[in-house]
């Protein structure tokens, strides 16, 4: 496959066919971001920014036919026919301008006599009901529909004494990037190629094309050759390639954007309102009045095929239209991308803005904004996490406690306590992070360590039935009632509850928060009712088959907290009563002292 780069004035000493596979005109042309409207715009912005520098369209596939003696478009025909509109239009304007376009496209779908002089008669007309029902097909509509649209706009050169200028650049600086097939390659499998592995057309897919097609050619000193122009693109494409594969992992994305899919896209964001703020911050960029006129032809509702997908390439588009400004927004990137990595693989400051991020939104606490990770220090950052998060943990030296410890699904103070051992462990060094994207996926909630309606009856789970037996032959019950418990375990049956009280504690203070753990709703419904013995075995097998469970959670089944010097506290891994609420109630208490104490620092 050949590469080449002309002008649109030499593109149309050719001729070009469009054959019978290709798909009819369809470029939207009534608002904004219509692909009409857009070419147009990025043709005249680029003229006025520099009339003497080149600007360049996307890539049109070609295929030349000998026998015939022209090129039969395979990829492009939408953007080689829109250029054929603007011309015909032009001339019609101004007979003073040549009409190079003139018989050059030849369409399969079409009579070709005249085609374009029709469309653009029937544009003459009046936009109504009555004369839209004059045009003869669908495709028609689209073209008659496009040349109204670049009617207007040249209208409005004209009557700023910019028409000449804007003809003189379109013929002589506007450039397309030319991909002729070899000969002997059937056009339709080309095409069929072409479309069947086409990369789909994201907005991020553009604004890497738009970003690596304008910033390559940025020298303060000399114009680059084409070769060296491509040879940078591979550089800044492999620099772009690293960035979005980071930033499109699934654990990177939902980390910093509570999503697994999109994560180039929302970091695009971040990057579109750096650059708006710096804007905002500086002098605005002046509009021409052509372009303001222009734009105010056009509906202000955008239509969903008009902008769709594409609305993020098309916001990049209008504050990135010149060499330095690419150049600038690539440096940008990079400076995100490295601030957000560097954030991620700190393990402390990972943590912080997890906890950020993702705790529940209560009185008091004003929700993190990433974009206020950039311009700022590690050091500075971190106090800024730490005071945002003291904001968001209860104070249990000062808050009311009996609040807390009474349950309610919706106790948000009492889940971002939770969460905050959870976060931050007592006795972890700086290699411990907590799994926010597993915390994130499912709904969490309170698990009540003994159960909080425990039924007349329950059945043990197979997971726990060897301790739950081993506890009931170990128990004072009298040995026919051992025998019958333990053969309904053995059978999978149900045992009733009052008759082994020895596995609960019938007086303990089921809602008090030293009663609670943080699971996940998937884990917490797997737990049932069932007694503390059973529910440990559960909890372990889960973390041990690779389930997420907190580490505090963990901590709690495990009855760290209990300080060994203390006769009342209950050592027991079998049972959990009263004095275990107490002392977990107690732990929670010391250890919030200490969490808020570190985080003041």
């Amino acid at each position: 496959m050949n590469e080449f780069i002309i002008n649109i004035k030499k593109t149309f000493d050719n001729k070009y066919y469009i054959g019978p596979y290709q798909r009819s005109y369809k470029w939207s042309s009534l608002t904004r971001y219509g692909q009409v409207p857009q070419m147009l715009y990025d043709i005249y912005s680029a003229m006025c920014q520099d009339p003497g520098k080149e600007y360049y369209l996307q890539y049109i596939t070609i295929k030349w036919d000998s026998m015939k003696e022209w090129y039969e478009v395979i990829d492009g025909q939408q953007r080689l026919t829109t250029l054929s509109l603007i011309i015909y239009l032009l001339y019609a304007e101004d007979h003073n301008f040549e009409n190079i376009a003139k018989d050059k496209v030849e369409y399969s779908r079409h009579d070709n006599s005249n085609l374009f002089d029709r469309v653009v008669e029937l544009a003459n007309n009046e936009s109504t009901e009555e004369s839209d029902n004059a045009i003869p097909n669908q495709d028609t509509y689209y073209l008659v529909k496009a040349a109204r649209c670049i009617k207007r706009f040249l209208t409005l050169c004209k009557n700023d004494n910019k028409l000449e200028a804007f003809e003189k650049y379109l013929k002589e600086k506007v450039m397309l990037i030319t991909n002729e097939e070899s000969s002997f390659v059937s056009a339709e499998e080309v095409f069929m190629n072409l479309n069947d592995n086409r990369v789909p057309l994201t907005s991020s897919y553009l604004i890497k094309g738009l970003l690596l097609t304008l910033a390559a050619r940025h020298d303060d000193k000399r114009e680059y050759n084409y070769k060296e122009i491509i040879d940078q693109r591979v550089i800044m494409g492999r620099q772009w390639d690293e960035i979005s594969s980071w930033i499109s992992k699934k654990e990177v994305a939902h980390y910093f954007f509570k999503q697994d899919d999109g994560g180039l896209d929302n970091f695009l964001n971040l990057v579109l309102k750096g650059i708006e703020s710096k804007n905002e911050a500086g002098e605005k960029a002046s509009v021409d009045e052509v372009l303001k006129k222009f734009l105010d032809t056009l509906e202000k509702v955008p239509k969903q095929n008009d902008v769709g997908e594409l609305e993020l390439f098309n916001k990049f588009n209008d504050v990135v239209k010149t060499p330095a400004d690419a150049i600038k927004t690539l440096k940008l990137i990079k400076h995100y991308y490295r601030r957000l990595r560097g954030i991620y693989e700190n393990n402390k400051l990972y943590n912080l803005m997890g906890y950020a991020l993702f705790c529940e939104s209560v009185d008091g606490y004003k929700r993190f904004d990433l974009s206020n990770v950039f311009n700022v220090s590690d050091v500075q950052l971190e106090q800024n996490l730490k005071h945002i998060i003291l904001t968001a943990i209860p104070d249990l030296s000062n808050d009311d406690i009996r609040e807390l410890c009474n349950y309610s699904s919706s106790n948000y103070r009492l889940q971002n306590l939770l969460l905050s051992f959870c976060v931050f462990p007592d006795g972890e060094d700086d290699k411990y992070r907590f799994d926010f994207v597993a915390y994130n996926r499912e709904h969490w909630s309170f698990e009540h360590i003994s159960p909080q309606n425990p039924k007349n009856t329950v059945r043990i789970d197979k997971v726990a039935q060897s301790n739950v037996i081993e506890k009931i032959k170990n128990s004072s019950i009298k040995e026919n009632k051992k025998k019958e418990l333990i053969e309904k375990i053995r059978n999978d049956e149900s045992i009733e509850s009052e008759s082994v009280s020895l596995l609960y504690d019938p007086d303990i203070d089921l809602d008090n928060m030293g009663n609670m753990a943080l699971l996940s709703g998937r884990a917490n419904s797997s737990l049932k009712n069932n007694p503390y013995i059973a529910k440990r075995s559960i909890l372990f097998d889960m973390r041990n088959k690779g389930q997420f469970i907190p580490r505090h959670t963990i901590d709690i089944f495990n009855k760290v907290y209990h300080n060994e010097s203390d006769p009342q506290f209950n050592f027991d891994l079998t049972k959990w009563d009263q004095r275990d609420v107490e002392a977990h109630s107690q732990w929670m208490i010391t250890r919030n002292i200490t969490i808020r104490k570190e985080l003041s620092k």
